[in-house]
């Protein structure tokens, strides 16, 4: 049977972090264009460093992006556009996201709290759909976890939708996170730092160690 648990590396700043995790085997690595992260990088970085990514694993990341962004965005030869919104983002926004880069390369990663209910409208606009831990004044990389046990509960509710657990991962506790999630693709970022965007290659490397049981055809 083919293994499908998929791992991403995000907030890639360095080429050097970006090949070494390609090294250990990750899926997919995320460059950041939200201004407001630690680990944003312009578009004219962004060139710079796309060329050391296969086709095939690159991810744009950014917040709420405008159409015309987004649509200048495509030039630049992503393979997928992970979106965080608030969860009561205009419909018609989501839409025109969708129409741009098409459902299968858009990954939406709403923000939602516990209190909120799950937004079904989104798996008419995506094939996936990230989940990150909340918090009120971040878009990701807070380091902070989410809930696991709702992961796996919106998984199984929704089967044909690829959902991809974020949030505070590490090598600390991503045996417990992939166990209580269920969850067969996971996203790095925070937890595998020295600082914001200076990725710790020794936990990359004992991280690709851990998981690399998740990723044995069983």
């Amino acid at each position: 049977m083919e293994n499908n648990f998929k791992t991403k590396i995000c907030g890639i700043t360095r080429p050097e972090d970006a090949t070494f995790a390609l090294k250990q085997g990750t899926d997919y690595i995320g460059l950041i264009n939200y201004q407001k992260s630690p680990r944003f990088i312009n578009e004219s970085r962004i060139k710079e460093l796309i060329d050391d990514i296969p086709l095939g694993k690159r991810v744009y990341v950014n917040v709420s992006p405008s159409p015309e962004e987004l649509q200048r965005i495509l030039t630049l030869g992503f393979d997928y556009y992970q979106i965080h919104f608030n969860a009561n983002t205009d419909i018609q926004v989501l839409k025109t996201w969708s129409s741009i880069v098409k459902p299968h390369q858009l990954w939406l990663a709403p923000r939602i709290s516990k209190k909120d209910p799950f937004p079904e409208h989104l798996l008419k606009l995506t094939n996936t759909i990230l989940l990150d831990s909340y918090n009120v004044n971040l878009y990701g990389g807070s380091g902070e976890t989410g809930d696991w046990n709702n992961f796996r509960t919106l998984r199984k509710a929704y089967p044909q939708t690829q959902f991809i657990l974020a949030g505070g991962l590490n090598t600390k506790n991503i045996n417990n996170a992939v166990s209580l999630s269920g969850a067969n693709f996971v996203d790095f970022n925070s937890g595998v730092e020295e600082s914001p965007g200076i990725k710790d290659h020794q936990a990359i490397e004992e991280l690709f160690s851990l998981i690399s049981k998740f990723r044995k055809p069983h």
